[in-house]
């Protein structure tokens, strides 16, 4: 396999993997990209803090609140969820593309305290409660490091979860010191599994079996464990399904004002630049169905930042070909042939490029891991972006171009 081949192969790899988020959600009848609360609407919720008689809402408190209900709601900081505090004891959560509101309150209202048990010689019946048997308890669901989703071996729905090091040590001492005594599971004082402990357990990994788990309860239950305990009591004051805050006039009117530039950009390039420019847009056509689908793919939540994010990642991958393009016509200018105009051109503004990127890059990385909400959204967007453009100026429009001169030599086309 040449190296013509092996881009070739790599271009439809990479774009195989783009389009099977989105034909199977609108196979599904989804939308292909999840669309923000500003877009399509939502769920919004407002929550009141309810301290212990005698106590007072600290500014720390609302604090921490606020951090546990994004962990819950949106572990990824990927939906763009907008959580706020209003006045001193109250908080709004705006959900995008939720449609229902008691998801939502589940979600956030329930501490889902896990306790792993001694039980002793005699198994525990799944169902039953351990509130006045006065069991030791081993470790909780503080103890654990991280909790997530997973499939047991028989492939039924589990939850799997990771110790902290010092609970890590102390899980494996205990199953040391009680081989074919019971350990039994509870979840909210309910046992949800008591297995026997066949040996030693080192490491502190494992999954929690039984519960009558589904795909959709093991999601919700590893994310309020991995949450975290609320760090004061909630109460609902107000849910309620919203529709989208730009209303549909103006996102239309975006949406046409979008297609307009983008052929405008079309025709410049194809004006400015002729055959190479004609390239150019069809790598742009690619690097748009490539964004889209990775979008989808990791199941961005796109608002109107989120679209900000898009057009400047867009200009980017426009001046990445214009970079090459101007290099071409300089190689082409000094007397060189087609086919080394081309490899030097691209040589020569790989280091541009590079440097235009990831600066870029870098401070999009940064509004990522220290924005929240719509900033974090165009973070996102421009991050994906970025990365696309850069493989869509390097492979693809090297690719079309390559091919292009195979056929077309005339030196006019290209300068």
């Amino acid at each position: 396999m040449n190296k013509r081949q092996a881009n070739l192969l790599l271009i439809l790899v990479v774009l195989v993997i783009a389009l099977v988020q989105p034909i199977w959600r609108m196979a599904e009848g989804f939308d292909v990209v999840t669309l923000g609360l500003d877009l399509k609407g939502g769920v919004s919720v407002v929550l009141q803090a309810t301290p212990p008689m005698g106590q007072e809402v600290k500014p720390d408190d609302m604090s921490g609140l606020v951090e546990v209900i994004r962990n819950r709601v949106d572990p990824q900081g990927q939906k763009e969820v907008v959580i706020t505090v209003v006045g001193n004891d109250r908080v709004l959560v705006q959900v995008p593309g939720e449609k229902d509101p008691n998801a939502v309150l589940q979600l956030i209202g329930k501490t889902a305290l896990l306790e792993f048990v001694h039980a002793g010689k005699d198994a525990l019946e799944e169902g039953a409660s351990i509130e006045g048997l006065n069991l030791p308890v081993v470790v909780t669901g503080r103890d654990l490091a991280d909790a997530y989703p997973t499939r047991d071996q028989m492939g039924r729905p589990a939850v799997g979860f990771e110790f902290k090091a010092d609970a890590a040590d102390t899980f494996g001492k205990f199953t040391k010191n009680h081989v074919k005594e019971y350990l039994a599971i509870a979840l909210d004082g309910v046992v949800i599994s008591c297995p026997v402990i066949n040996g030693p357990i080192w490491g502190g990994r494992g999954i929690i079996e039984g519960g009558g788990f589904n795909v959709e309860n093991a999601t919700l239950l590893a994310r309020q464990i991995k949450g975290g305990a609320l760090p004061i009591p909630v109460q609902e004051l107000e849910s309620r399904v919203v529709g989208p805050s730009l209303g549909q006039e103006s996102i239309d009117a975006s949406v046409v004002a979008g297609i307009g530039g983008f052929i405008v950009i079309l025709l410049f390039m194809i004006l400015l630049y002729r055959l190479p420019g004609f390239v150019s847009n069809l790598a742009l056509a690619l690097y748009v169905v490539l964004l889209v689908g990775y979008l989808s793919l990791f199941n961005v939540t796109l608002t109107l930042p989120g679209i900000a994010g898009i057009i400047l990642s867009i200009g980017m991958a426009i001046d990445a070909n214009i970079i090459i393009f101007e290099r071409l016509k300089e190689e082409l200018a000094w007397g060189k042939t087609l086919g080394a105009a081309m490899e030097a051109a691209f040589a020569r503004a790989w280091i541009a490029i590079l440097d235009g990127n990831l600066t870029t890059l870098i401070a999009a990385l940064i509004l990522f891991f220290f924005g929240t909400g719509p900033v974090k959204g165009f973070a996102i967007t421009l991050s994906l972006g970025i990365l696309i453009s850069m493989f869509s100026a390097v492979f693809v429009t090297r690719f079309i171009l390559e091919f292009v001169t195979m056929r077309f030599k005339k030196l006019g086309l290209y300068a």
